[in-house]
């Protein structure tokens, strides 16, 4: 069996060969060979399965090596269907696949027009009506499986969702909606008629189910979602009636449609995919109810328990209710699984219940098949994207990868995109402000003009050119132009982000770091006379890696001393808990809307869970005070956590206004010093024959990239890839 040492190397070896030199016109012929391999693959609960890929195939292709990588890619602004809402364009008939037609006629499926709500969603395709047939493919990780490959191309099936720029929100599920007028109730009416992909009615019923014995069930689900909550205070809820919930909270939330539309509410998950428990706002209760401690008798499910071999009924419910690992559990997604996640390929085939149509009348969606592979690692995934295995991937490829996916996709059949972005941040670097290992390093990180110098100290244009071939954005971490929160590119993307180490190098000195060892690297103030030495740690699953080394570089040269051990993920994760590691450097991808139930909060100031900036502070801010570590050593980052809890309860209008007001603070303070942005963090690769596939895709966090493609009006142009 090839070791993944060997399969990195290899991997290594060929991208490296792919990088474009400047050099006079030529053609060269590239050989990428994808060899053999036997997988171990570990999944949830140690399920491990081992098989045999024989995939080694030479690939000789022809490319001009001059071509520059921009005009071999494409990068472009968001496009996508649309959702049609007047009833003058819904259709009057209706036609299915032929395999589901095969199945009316044999009397294992009801007609369509049976199938369908009453009034289904209807979605203007991209660029025409497609066709039925076929099957896409891809890859991930075993431990990524779920959530990066499938839960995406599910996105369809929340209450609400966004156009195709991740502006405005647009009906799915819940046909329409209401906010009052004092900002506290929000109603949806769903779709009469509408079916699970078992056939069985899906109703207000079936949300009221998720409310009431899962999400305010303390077993399910012990702790409620503080985005689904205003002051700490979850709201009511009530059905109107078959077709009509309401929930009402005791503030004005203003934003609560972004909640329930975004990527990681409680809300706004649709069926769970691994770790997504109590994922809705919906469970299929004649289904699940079978395995929930309130409504099966004992005996039924302890049964049920000693055949998954799990010692409670959480564990249970947890395994049944997942529409990956469970193909008996009905689903509102346009695919369904009929080979489990936990098996060598997972695979799904197309809803027959599935509640969306074309504006031809046309039952969505139009491909037949998903079927998914584990790979061991990046690398491989990469050759083998490289080599056209799959038709549709974008998870886990890099941007180191560029040069080699663009080339052989000329060869392959595929283009490669990469998308416009409107976050700050591919790479910041985040500063500890209750870093608890070293008081040292505590006080420079406290310490504004400390933050400044090391900012400026970072060579952004060569990270640039290095690791992004000059399509990032340099500067700070706040939205790129265009989005209504950025405070103004002048001077806010450039303010204390440009590269002038001799001004780093004074500010260093000034505030009492100009004492050096005999390297040149600066002395601790403590009187220890030992080196001032931080500690940038590399998670094991980082993307670029590199740049860690370029940043470490970069702040040798001002005599700023930076090690940079690489630690496991779970490891990393828990001493950001405990405020354990002094630096980090991550994206801030989410951070695009400070109040639209994202990330910001989390990546770019310390005010909620998960947090690298401090998670005591972000504790004291949860807690109104009442426990972790004040902030008010910093009268500015006080100011900057008072405006985003104002804006909590704010209008639309008055949070963007508070927002930018937040980025100024933020950016003029360097509480994250941003390295680049602007682009998506995955390369997006696509066959050629793949219709009505954007030609750019929101990224933004809760666009569910890349849901707004809305993958179930994907179609084979190609007669033969249709059979």
């Amino acid at each position: 069996m090839l070791s993944k040492k060997l399969l990195t190397v290899l991997s290594l070896i060929l991208i490296a060969g792919f990088v474009l030199p400047a050099c006079q016109p030529e053609e060269r012929i590239v050989e990428v060979t994808v060899p053999p391999e036997v997988v171990e693959v570990e999944v949830e609960r140690e399920v491990e399965v081992e098989r045999e890929v024989e995939v080694e195939r030479i690939v000789e292709v022809e490319v001009p090596v001059d071509v520059p990588l921009g005009e071999m890619i494409i990068t472009a602004d968001p496009e996508g269907p649309m959702i049609l809402t007047d009833p003058a364009d819904m259709p009057t008939s209706f036609s299915e696949a032929p395999m589901l037609a095969e199945m009316v006629a044999a009397g294992e499926l009801p007609p369509v027009e049976e199938r369908l709500p009453s009034e289904p969603m209807v979605l203007q395709p991209l660029h025409e009506i497609g066709e039925y047939g076929g099957e896409l493919t891809g890859a991930g990780h075993s431990a990524y499986l779920s959530s990066e490959v499938m839960n995406r191309p599910h996105g369809m099936d929340k209450l609400i969702f966004w156009d195709p720029t991740g502006t405005y929100h647009v009906p799915s599920v819940a046909k329409d909606w209401d906010l009052s007028d004092d900002g506290r109730e929000v109603t949806f009416f769903l779709r009469e008629g509408m079916r699970w992909s078992d056939g069985a009615p899906f109703t207000a019923e079936d949300i009221e189910y998720w409310w009431e014995d899962v999400y305010n069930n303390d077993e399910l689900n012990p702790a409620h979602d503080p985005k689904f909550q205003t002051n700490g205070v979850s709201p009511s809820f009530e059905v109107i009636d078959d077709y009509t919930v309401r929930w009402t909270f005791e503030d004005p939330y203003w934003t609560i449609l972004d909640v329930f539309a975004e990527s990681y509410s409680v809300v706004s998950r649709g069926m769970p995919l691994a770790f997504w428990l109590p994922g809705g706002p919906y469970h299929p209760k004649h289904y699940a109810t079978q395995f929930h401690a309130d409504y099966a008798d004992a005996a039924t499910l302890q049964a049920h328990m000693d055949e998954m071999e799990v010692d409670n009924w959480k564990l249970l419910y947890e395994a049944k209710i997942n529409i990956g690992r469970n193909p008996d559990c009905p689903t509102l997604s346009p695919w369904i699984t009929v080979q489990p996640m936990q098996t060598e390929t997972w695979t799904l085939v197309r809803n027959p219940y599935y509640w969306a149509v074309d504006s031809a009348g046309n039952q969505l969606p139009y491909i037949d098949r998903w079927t998914i592979s584990y790979v061991p690692d990046d690398e491989v995934l990469t050759l083998r994207t490289a080599a056209g295995e799959y038709t549709f991937q974008y998870r886990r490829l890099t941007h180191k990868s560029l040069p080699m996916l663009a080339q052989m996709g000329q060869r392959e059949g595929y283009t490669v995109f990469l998308d416009r972005a409107q976050m700050g941040a591919l790479d910041q670097l985040v500063f500890n402000l209750n870093y608890v290992g070293d008081d040292e390093i505590l006080k420079w990180n406290r310490n504004v003009d400390f933050r400044r110098a090391v900012s400026m100290a970072i060579n952004r244009d060569q990270i640039n050119e290095a690791f992004y071939y000059g399509l990032a954005i340099p500067g700070s971490s706040m939205p790129q132009e265009g989005n209504p929160e950025n405070p103004g590119e002048d001077p806010y993307r450039t303010l204390w982000h440009t590269y002038d180490p001799d001004y780093s190098r004074q500010l260093l000195d000034e505030i009492g770091l100009s004492e050096k060892d005999g390297e040149g690297y600066r002395l601790r103030t403590d009187g220890s006379g030992d080196t001032l030495v931080i500690e940038l740690p590399i998670s094991d699953w980082d993307l670029n890696p590199g740049i860690y080394e370029m940043v470490a570089s970069d702040l040798s040269d001002v005599g700023i001393r930076v090690r940079t051990p690489t630690r496991g993920t779970t490891l990393l994760s828990e001493q950001s808990r405990t405020d354990e590691n002094a630096w980090r450097i991550t994206y801030n991808w989410g951070a695009e809307y400070v109040f639209a139930g994202t990330d910001a909060p989390r990546f770019n100031f310390p005010a909620a869970d998960g947090t690298h900036l401090g998670a005591g502070i972000a504790q004291w801010f949860i807690t109104g005070g009442e426990e972790g570590v004040s902030p008010d050593f910093d009268p500015h980052l006080v100011e900057l956590l008072e405006l985003y809890r104002s804006g909590l309860g704010a209008t639309q209008e008055e949070q963007t206004r508070i927002a930018q007001e937040i980025w100024k603070i933020q950016v003029d303070q360097v509480y994250t010093a941003g390295i680049v942005g602007g682009l998506s963090l995955w390369p997006r690769v696509v066959h050629n024959d793949i219709g009505n596939q954007p030609r750019g895709v929101c990224f933004e966090f809760h666009c569910r990239f890349p849901g707004l493609a809305r993958l179930d009006q994907f179609y084979w142009t190609d007669p033969a890839r249709r059979q």
